[in-house]
């Protein structure tokens, strides 16, 4: 089976990684649906998670987010777990609490967006890649 991808995912608008970056929250908050309305399960970050930032998306009051695993071992509470495969969920929250809650990770600091503890750093994306069961791999290709 083959799929058609669009040629503009694989240009460098759409593939350089260091528009995203790791983030480590410092105060518990709670952060917002995809469709900014509060969390009927009340989701929590707490304090030392490793979150990704969309640095595209800080407009409108608005900073789109990458939430780590909900295993409480990576920092989000709350999240349904319907049996599927965990990943991480992308959530919104606003400036305020980005700008509040939230610094800058160290460049290793361990963003795992997966349960095969696949992970990005602040370093990796600044390179392009991820690391998958150890090895680095770049992510987009020319």
């Amino acid at each position: 089976m083959s799929s058609y991808i669009a040629a503009k995912y694989f240009t460098k608008k759409y593939n350089d990684l260091s528009y995203e970056q790791i983030y480590t929250v410092t105060k518990a908050f709670s952060p917002r649906n995809g469709d900014m309305q509060a969390s009927k399960t009340n989701l929590m970050l707490h304090p030392g998670a490793a979150i990704e930032v969309d640095m595209y998306s800080k407009d409108n009051d608005i900073v789109s987010i990458g939430a780590p695993l909900d295993d409480n071992k990576h920092g989000l509470t709350g999240f349904i777990d319907d049996g599927s495969f965990h990943a991480s969920a992308w959530l919104k929250i606003t400036q305020s609490q980005f700008r509040n809650n939230c610094r800058k990770a160290a460049p290793n600091t361990k963003f795992v967006f997966n349960d095969n503890g696949d992970y990005e750093t602040n370093a990796s994306l600044a390179r392009g890649g991820i690391y998958h069961k150890g090895h680095f791999y770049k992510v987009y290709t020319r």
